[in-house]
């Protein structure tokens, strides 16, 4: 695993009350990547950033780059603590 080298740049940089770059942050790890390139990916496939991203929008972004992605709900798919 890959840790992005500049999470404290980005996360200073987008740092707001209510959310951030953490969704970005994963992506970047995902992907072996810095945030600043997720950042540039992100804007280049035409996707808003509203100062967070929600579930959604990290699943289009993933796709948008060839991933497979697959979504589990606990509540729909039992206890996975079990």
């Amino acid at each position: 695993m890959k840790i992005p080298t500049d999470v404290k740049e980005m996360t200073d940089k987008f740092k707001i009350d209510k959310g951030g770059i953490c969704g970005q942050a994963c992506l970047a790890v995902v992907e072996g990547i810095t945030i600043r390139e997720v950042m540039f990916n992100w804007v280049s496939m035409k996707m808003e950033f509203k100062g967070w991203s929600g579930w959604k929008q990290l699943k289009e972004y993933l796709e948008n780059q060839s991933y497979e992605v697959k979504l589990l709900r606990k509540d729909t798919f039992g206890d996975f603590d079990k």
